[in-house]
């Protein structure tokens, strides 16, 4: 039995092409490559330093309105560093319910 992945919606691309370009006008990424699996970004020199340092301090990074485009924004940040945005993450959880 072969395990193939589903195929990338249409809302589900337009939501990581909208990250993608967020990352790009801020000068975080040169390019980026969607296929109908999955979305790669190339990042630049620190540019992936200034997306997460945005990430931890703004609720609405680069302008990102939409929660799913947050949500995916965080995704894309977890393929670079797992371990940096998974710590970020809990220690935010714990921060405000005082775990």
């Amino acid at each position: 039995m072969t395990s193939r992945q589903k195929e990338m919606s249409k809302a589900h691309k337009a939501l990581l092409i909208a990250v993608m370009e967020a990352l790009k006008s801020h000068d975080c990424i040169d390019s980026y490559t969607i296929d109908a699996h999955d979305a790669w970004p190339e990042w630049k020199e620190h540019g992936f330093d200034r997306a997460f340092e945005e990430f931890k301090t703004n609720p609405r990074p680069f302008g990102l309105k939409k929660k799913s485009e947050r949500a995916w924004f965080s995704i894309v940040l977890a393929q670079q560093d797992k371990k940096a945005v998974d710590d970020f993450l809990i220690g935010a959880i714990k921060e405000r319910y005082g775990l």
